[in-house]
């Protein structure tokens, strides 16, 4: 790798990127993700990274000011050789270190998720103004060598401010969820490239927001896949499922002789729970009595996102269609995002909940200490129907039975009825020193 190799202005390194670190041979990779770092350059310039032997690109990789070091993360196609090239604009040193690589299509090596896959040279220029500008990131099979939106789970992209009015940043987002944090920051006039990860909506569009009048350049880097469904992993509600059978039939590794061999991978501190996590496409997702909801991965325990809500939570999330729906004692009922655990809805019920939301058909089902069940839109958050049972409504095995002593004890069916009716109803003896149901 170029290790502060000097590049004169308006020359040329090349360096071979393949067969080292842990790399393999230039056969079985189409592209590296590398920091790149202009040091002390001379002038005011620009590098470019391509793959050697090719045409360079039209956007830069890295802008710098004369004299100040400057870094940047490219992804970077390789030549048939394993090479590529570095090309400067005014004489400097130039520091490459590799951060992972990318396996050609004919390999075998990529593992399990998303995989990324560079592309060929594409590129749009956004207009000369303030605000947000949109544009569609994926395609059927156009040139940009992206497949069709459901196919694709985020996009990596170079964006450029050229010649921006005045100081300002940009931001690179999924169409319609802007983030808090700036993708790029540039100065008056002074043209400014970065590289970004862009998450990719069920429409394939990704917006451009600056704060400052300036013209814009984004050239698609590669795209990632979306991961393919686990096997047999999730566990995606309390008792896996709208019926809680708490069992799983595509369950292929634990056995009763394989048990005995389990042992604890990581621990992670979320706070006190009273009830179990789910886990859904190599997340685990628990929410605890504090209001908070973790996000933490299943491999290695790291956190994902952490969500403070409002009131204790003492239900097992139940996670589906994008979606992580929580119960508190606030009394409501609350969808985050499962990527990122951004607030979609949240649903007053009334009176705390306590068990686990149960999602079936894109309805959210849930019952609360006021003796009442609830259907709640899934998509929207809308109140279907709501119905008062008594005691402490609880799902189980596709019925809401009342768990907790009432004078009436009602039982109700979610599906094929929609409008909260009651297929049974019966009044059992009361138990010897049972309290009047929690008003609450």
């Amino acid at each position: 790798m170029a290790n502060n190799v000097s590049v004169p202005a308006g020359g040329t390194t090349t360096a071979t990127v393949t067969n080292i670190g842990g790399v393999p041979a230039a056969a079985s990779v189409s592209a590296v993700a590398v920091n790149v770092i202009a040091n002390q350059p001379a002038a005011n310039g620009h590098l470019q990274l391509f793959a050697a032997g090719t045409t360079p690109p039209v956007d830069s990789t890295l802008n710098y000011a004369q004299g100040q070091t400057t870094a940047d993360v490219e992804t970077v196609p390789v030549s048939s050789s394993g090479q590529i090239t570095i090309f400067s604009t005014a004489a400097t040193k130039v520091i490459v270190r590799l951060r992972g690589w990318y396996a050609s299509a004919a390999s075998t090596v990529n593992g399990p998720g998303s995989s990324p896959c560079p592309l060929p040279p594409w590129s749009t220029t956004c207009p000369w103004r303030r605000g947000t500008t949109t544009f569609r990131a994926t395609g059927a099979t156009g040139a940009t060598g992206i497949p069709a939106p459901a196919n694709v789970s985020a996009v990596a992209v170079n964006v450029v401010a050229n010649q921006p009015a005045g100081a300002g940043w940009l931001q690179a987002c999924p169409e319609g969820d802007r983030p808090v944090d700036s993708t790029l920051n540039f100065q008056q006039g002074r043209t400014t490239a970065n590289f970004e990860i862009v998450p990719v909506p069920a429409d394939g569009r990704i917006s451009i927001f600056s704060t400052t009048a300036t013209k814009v350049l984004v050239r698609l880097r590669g795209w990632y896949s979306v991961a393919p469904p686990s096997e047999g992993a999730d566990w995606a509600q309390e008792g896996n499922g709208p019926t809680h059978l708490r069992t799983n039939p595509a369950e292929t590794v634990l056995s009763p002789t394989t048990v005995t061999g389990l042992g604890q991978a990581w621990s992670a501190p979320v706070g006190e729970t009273r009830a179990g996590p789910v886990v859904v496409d190599g997340v685990v997702y628990a929410g605890s009595v504090d209001g908070r909801v973790h996000a933490l991965d299943a491999a290695t325990g790291a956190s994902i996102w952490s969500v403070a809500t409002t009131g204790e939570i003492r239900g097992s999330p139940a996670v589906a269609g994008g979606l992580v729906c929580v119960g508190s004692g606030s009394g409501a009922l609350r969808a985050l995002d499962a990527a990122r655990g951004a607030a979609r809805w949240s649903a007053t019920i009334g009176g705390a909940i306590q068990g686990a939301p149960t999602v079936a058909d894109g309805v959210v089902y849930v019952g609360s200490l006021s003796g009442r069940v609830a259907a709640v839109d899934a998509a929207t958050g809308a109140v279907r129907w709501t119905t008062l049972i008594g005691g402490n409504p609880m799902f189980s095995r596709g019925f809401i039975p009342s768990t907790r002593w009432s004078p009436t004890a009602s039982c109700m069916s979610p599906a094929p009825t929609t409008d909260g009716s009651t297929p049974w109803t019966r009044r059992p003896a009361r138990p010897s020193g049972a309290s009047p149901p929690d008003p609450r």
